[in-house]
């Protein structure tokens, strides 16, 4: 909570700025206002707790101000046609086509499991399993998560002293925001050896 006070002030004022004649405010509309202070801000986090980061600060704020949020405020729900397209594509997958986990269940099924369950848009209804994303721990257990996770994983060799010395250049506390990394980078004369292997 301590990050958060730092955006009190700007998201009072945000919400004070948008809010409308029936006292609600609009997440999509603060997004639209603001986003060049929140797109700022991003501190490499992923994104869905980026996003829920700064979706709860505006809820708070909104509450605390005795706003109301406008009820289709940055939720969009996911349309039945497209919900049903995806349930009965995984429905009729051939079992020899789907990813069988070691516990015995199919990948393909949690993924319906939580289309079925979804209310809203959300990438699983595109077939997207990121394991970052907060739903998954209600659908998958720790060690099919692992699983997922190191399927096919490929041990990436060391990087070579060069590399890493100019990768070292970044890890500095004077680098900031983005605006920050490019202008360090874009002054950098870095120069990498000749030699076929070492590229």
């Amino acid at each position: 909570m301590s990050q958060d006070i730092n955006y009190v002030e700007f998201i009072t004022a945000a919400l004070q700025t948008t809010v409308n004649e029936d006292n609600e405010v609009d997440w999509d509309l603060f997004l639209s206002a603001e986003k060049e202070t929140i797109i700022n801000s991003y501190c490499g986090t992923p994104l869905n707790v980026f996003k829920g980061t700064w979706k709860r600060r505006f809820k708070e704020m909104a509450s605390s101000l005795n706003f109301r949020i406008k009820n289709d405020s940055g939720d969009t729900n996911n349309c039945t046609d497209d919900k049903k397209s995806a349930i009965t594509y995984l429905e009729n997958l051939p079992v020899e086509e789907k990813w069988r986990l070691k516990s015995g269940r199919f990948i393909e099924d949690i993924v319906m499991q939580a289309i079925n369950d979804s209310a809203f848009e959300h990438p699983c209804l595109s077939y997207i399993v990121d394991l970052a994303d907060p739903i998954w721990p209600n659908y998958v257990s720790p060690e099919e998560t692992d699983e997922v996770r190191t399927y096919n994983s490929v041990e990436l060799p060391d990087l070579q002293d060069e590399i890493q010395n100019c990768i070292h250049l970044y890890d500095n506390n004077t680098l900031k925001t983005a605006a920050d990394y490019y202008e360090f980078a874009s002054d950098q004369k870095l120069k990498f050896s000749d030699s076929f292997e070492k590229r």
